[in-house]
């Protein structure tokens, strides 16, 4: 929640919506991007 309101606008990371810290728990909502999950089980390539 530090770090990322920071990063230059041309970074290519999905943008923090909303950031909840309680003190024990933490949430933190991006922006949905376009694209897929790796595959699994991960492989290094």
């Amino acid at each position: 929640m530090v770090v990322t309101p920071h990063l230059a606008a041309t970074a290519m990371v999905p943008r923090l919506l909303e950031g909840y810290d309680d003190g024990t728990w933490v949430a933190l909502v991006f922006e949905e991007i376009a694209g897929s999950l790796p595959a699994q089980p991960w492989r290094p390539g």
